[in-house]
Formats: C-alpha cells, structure tokens, sequence
C-alpha cells in the first residue's frame, strides 16, 4: 500500500517467481533472488543487473535451470532490442584493439549481435 506522498507503507511486499508468477511466501526458504551482472562492450560490469526470484517449487522440481535459461534468453532478447546500432566504423576499431581474433573463433551470440546492428 501507498501512501499520500506515493511512498510504500507496508511492512511485507511478497515476491513473485519469475518463473511461474506465483507469490513466493515468507516460509518458502527454498526460493532463491539471482542478480544477473550486465557487461558493456569490453566486457566489464557496467553497475546495472537484472533479478530472477525462483520459488523453491521450481527448484524442487529441478526446473531451475531451465526456467532461468528460459527468462535470461527472453529478457537478452529485450536487451539486444534496446541497444545502440554499432557502426562499421567501430567494428574496424574493434578489430584493431584486437588484432588476433580469429573471426571463426567469435560467439555465436556476437556475430548475430554484430550482423543485426551493422545491416
């Protein structure tokens, strides 16, 4: 509940698992809260993260991992839309930074990311 001035009063607000949508109660002390750390371009953590709460039916069921894959590659998916277009321009910067990587050796991830931007 809010108040007047918009700021929260309650003195409990449950969780929801990411996973299933269920409330995660006080007594379910299976759940786990999971941050997952954001890169930049160099892959040094920018300061923001993303957090996946799996309620311990989940992880009881040994649907956890599943499930996080699940939720982390829709909300990358999310991620790669909201990202700044990369010009040719700064791939030949980033292929002189390093100079030798062999183009068949990048992720799979990088090439889609790298040919969805430049075209």
């Amino acid at each position: 509940m809010q108040n007047e001035e918009g700021q929260m009063v309650d003195l409990y607000v449950p969780r929801k698992c990411s996973a299933t949508n269920r409330i995660i109660t006080a007594k379910d002390h299976a759940s786990v809260q999971i941050n997952i750390g954001h890169v930049d371009e160099n892959g040094l953590y920018d300061g923001r993260f993303t957090t996946f709460a799996l309620s311990g039916f989940i992880r009881a069921q040994g649907d956890a991992d599943s499930a996080l894959d699940r939720l982390w590659q829709k909300r990358k998916a999310e991620l790669l839309d909201t990202m700044p277009v990369i010009s040719a321009g700064t791939l030949k910067a980033l292929r002189l930074d390093f100079p030798g990587v062999n183009p068949d050796n990048v992720p799979s991830e990088l090439k889609l990311f790298i040919t969805k931007s430049v075209s």
